[in-house]
């Protein structure tokens, strides 16, 4: 009873590393920039887009009051 006992616990314990090991594919990013007018003025509420087209998703974001924006 004991050594199934002990095998179950191993596979459990093999089965949450797996999953730990697999789970790193995730991957994260982020841009940010600031908007200016022809006068080097910063522009607020103007609204930046980035579109990532193989996949057609976009990002959207609205510059603060100096003028950034961060997606």
């Amino acid at each position: 009873m004991m050594k199934n006992l002990n095998r179950l616990i191993v596979t459990l314990l093999l089965a949450m590393i797996t999953a730990v090991v697999f789970g790193q594919g995730m991957t994260t990013s982020g841009m940010n920039g600031r908007v200016l007018d022809d006068n080097g003025e910063s522009l607020i509420g103007a609204t930046v887009i980035a579109l990532h087209n193989p996949t057609g998703s976009q990002f959207a974001s609205i510059s603060d009051a100096d003028g950034y924006w961060r997606i």
